[in-house]
């Protein structure tokens, strides 16, 4: 959530990319965050999607519209990733209750 966070307060410099001066920036949030932990496979795909759309934005649009596009993505993403984490953690659970309970499996 810090890269949305990141995204949501950036503002580009006069004379300077969006892609370019922002990609500057996330990349030393996740320095930043390499160092006060280690890189996780889940971090490690969170700042691959970012930057995967970060790619795709087009230099011809407004920044505005492109840090939109940018958060929105980045919460989409975090978004999914918390309810599959929900939903396997709730698999295991339901897996362990119900041979807790004797129920056979697939009823």
């Amino acid at each position: 959530m810090l890269l949305v966070q990141v995204i949501a307060d950036y503002h580009t410099p006069e004379g300077k990319s969006l892609t370019r001066d922002l990609m500057g920036t996330i990349n030393s949030s996740v320095d930043f965050l390499v160092r006060c932990r280690p890189l996780s496979v889940s971090m490690g795909n969170a700042i691959k999607a970012l930057k995967l759309y970060l790619s795709k934005i087009d230099p011809a649009g407004t920044t505005t519209a492109a840090a939109a596009l940018l958060y929105a993505c980045g919460l989409l993403y975090f978004m999914y990733i918390a309810a599959c984490a929900t939903a396997a953690l709730l698999g295991y659970r339901l897996r362990h209750i119900t041979a807790a309970l004797g129920i056979p499996p697939g009823l």
